[in-house]
């Protein structure tokens, strides 16, 4: 039926009678549902999963915003009173507008609020925990700190040092009369040689060697190899071992940065033909082992002596010098001289020819062989001779007596003058003045001034100085070997016996030991008019006398009288000519 006005009002108002109910309602209901948390509540949320059940705990569904629930570590070093019993997903949210609730009164120190305060310290935070202290580190304390190596004192650069060596030099040759480098620029070695290699081997070494291109400020190192001593190359010696010994010496002067020098040390041969077959083997094989070296050179008589000719070295330097040239064709060669190395006149006169790189050994005693010897090289280098001292010492020529530094001064001044090379007898600590290490030291390397002699202290203060700047003055020094003392001789300066008339020089005297030493040169003159093939001398000296050395001659002594007569080489002296080159050391008892 249709409907009244009435009607039509009540049907228009309906909708929003509804409308305004069912939001009455839901506010209503939503009211109801904002009161406190009961304590059944509570208990549910601490145990989620019903006793018995063997579901896992579902895991929190988190916002954003919100980090991960934090895992306690109880080696983390955190508050104990935490422990693993205690659930990390026991959390109460407690309403800001509800301080008073049952909630809020309980203890809160396990209960991290929902604020943004820190969490207590049983829980460490989300950033990342350093490795427990349980846990071993890289490097565990039980592990001792190991010790510093001590660095090795610092070495001087041989390319930086000023001198010639090998590294900078290259390989050495002979212009006019002067030593010079691959570029032919002059060059000057100055250094030690070894003693005896059989009887002094453990001085072959690398660190000494080191120690005397770096420390010692040397450029050279001579390897004495003799051939006819006791243990010698030539007289029953192991030749492997002495073999081995040169080829380790060239390979630490190579790793040094020095020249070496193959010493074929004749001495008690005398004459170098003794043994030349020996001696071509030994330089066949040294010069093939060494051909690629730049640092090598070869020494092929250290002292002809004994009466031996120039033209007896000659001949014998004619044979071995091709041999070398073989394998090694420019490798500087140095020929020993008449009389010990000191008649370099006579190789001046008629020197070897049709070979380059040649040299001529000249050595001195500067407490001996003094303006003579000197004036002697001074002439024969304005001849031409090319020389190298291979050998010298500051004592007199037996290798002991007391020391002479200033003829030692006048020697090297006229060595440098000249751009001489020099090389210094010897590295070994033998008992002797001419050694350089004194002999209560037992080192083979890593040497100080207390343990040099007092030869080794002047060669050291020289080598470390420049060339040409040492006094020629110096006042003559005392040596471990013996004082010097002034001395008018025990003997007449000339006299005659027999045929035969005689000059005796003083060249040197001491005191060791509480004996008095007395060196002299002899001169013997042949008073006859027919030629002798063998003389004898008679001389009576001040007092009772011994016989300490003697060289060209033998001699036998009775109270104060000493008998000198010839060796089988120097008998024979022509009628009024003088025989010179023998000599004998003396002391009074």
């Amino acid at each position: 039926m249709p409907f009244s006005k009435g009607n039509k009002i009540m049907k228009r108002l309906i909708p929003t009678i509804l409308t305004v109910f069912i939001i009455v309602f839901i506010t209503g209901c939503s009211c109801t549902n904002r009161g406190p948390v009961s304590d059944a509540a509570v208990t549910a949320a601490a145990d989620p999963v019903s006793e018995g059940s063997s579901s896992p705990t579902a895991e929190p569904t988190l916002s954003p915003s919100e980090d991960p629930a934090p895992v306690p570590d109880t080696d983390s070093g955190s508050d104990p009173s935490a422990s693993l019993t205690e659930s990390p997903d026991t959390v109460t949210v407690t309403p800001a507008e509800d301080p008073g609730s049952s909630a809020a009164s309980e203890p809160t120190s396990a209960l991290p609020t929902a604020d943004a305060t820190p969490f207590p310290t049983a829980f460490p935070t989300s950033e990342v925990t350093p490795a427990p202290t349980a846990l071993p580190t890289a490097a565990p304390t039980s592990v001792p700190t190991p010790t510093p190596v001590p660095k090795p004192p610092k070495e001087t650069d041989p390319a930086k040092s000023g001198i010639a060596c090998p590294s900078v030099n290259g390989a050495l040759k002979v212009i006019g009369t002067q030593l010079s480098d691959e570029s032919g620029n002059p060059v000057q070695l100055r250094g030690v040689s070894t003693h005896g290699l059989a009887w002094f081997p453990a001085y072959v070494n690398k660190e000494l060697f080191k120690e005397i291109r770096n420390s010692w400020n040397a450029n050279v190192i001579r390897l004495a190899m003799y051939t006819d001593e006791y243990g010698g190359y030539c007289s029953g010696g192991d030749k492997n071992k002495l073999k081995k010994l040169i080829k380790d010496g060239v390979q630490y002067a190579t790793e040094a940065d020095l020249y070496v020098i193959v010493d074929w040390h004749i001495l008690n041969d005398q004459d170098p033909n003794k043994y030349i077959s020996d001696a071509k083997d030994f330089f066949r094989e040294m010069s093939a082992e060494f051909s690629s070296h730049n640092n090598v050179i070869y020494e092929i008589c250290n002292e002809p002596n004994g009466g031996t000719t120039w033209q007896s070295i000659k001949s014998y330097a004619e044979v071995i010098i091709p041999i070398i040239r073989a394998n090694d064709p420019d490798a500087v060669i140095i020929v020993g001289t008449p009389n010990w190395s000191q008649y370099v006149d006579k190789a001046a006169d008629d020197p070897i020819t049709g070979q380059s790189n040649i040299m001529y050994a000249l050595h001195f005693y500067a407490a001996t062989h003094k303006d003579d010897l000197r004036t002697k090289m001074k002439n024969a280098t304005a001849k031409g001779l090319p020389i190298f001292v291979t050998e010298y010492g500051i004592c007199d020529a037996s290798g002991n007596g007391s020391i002479d530094t200033a003829s030692a001064g006048k020697w090297v001044q006229q060595m440098d003058s000249l751009g001489i090379s020099y090389v210094c007898w010897n590295l070994s600590n033998k008992n002797e003045t001419s050694a350089l290490i004194i002999s209560s030291c037992s080192k083979t390397s890593g040497f100080t001034l207390d343990d040099m002699s007092s030869e080794g202290k002047w060669l050291l203060e020289l080598l470390k100085g420049t060339p040409g700047t040492r006094d020629s003055d110096t006042t003559p020094t005392p040596s471990a070997g013996g004082d010097s003392k002034p001395s008018e001789g025990i003997f007449p300066s000339s006299g005659t016996s027999g045929e035969f008339s005689y000059e005796l020089t003083l060249s040197n005297s001491w005191e060791s030991e509480g004996k008095t030493f007395y060196q002299y040169d002899l001169t013997v003159i042949n008073n006859q008019k027919t030629s002798t093939d063998s003389w004898k001398l008679v001389i009576t000296a001040k007092a009772d006398l011994a016989v300490s050395n003697i060289w060209c001659a033998s001699a036998s002594v009775s109270g104060n009288t000493i008998t000198v007569s010839n060796e089988s080489y120097n008998g024979t002296v022509a009628p009024g000519e003088k025989l010179t080159g023998a000599g004998f050391i003396v002391y009074t008892k």
